[in-house]
């Protein structure tokens, strides 16, 4: 039950960072995307050396 209570106190904590830094939340949100991106691009990119190798492989 304490858990439920937590939440709410940090959705309410959640709520007035939105209305008191605005500008600070839209930055942290920028960030999280870009670093979305970088990483999802990181993981694909390996994704393609790993099955490029496994192709190198079958062809010998």
């Amino acid at each position: 039950m304490w858990l439920l209570s937590d939440i709410s106190e940090y959705r309410g904590m959640q709520e007035i960072f939105i209305l008191q830094a605005p500008q600070k939340l839209k930055a942290l949100k920028e960030f999280a995307v870009i670093e979305r991106v970088v990483s999802s691009n990181r993981i694909e990119d390996s994704m393609s050396v790993l099955k490029q190798h496994q192709l190198l492989k079958l062809r010998r």
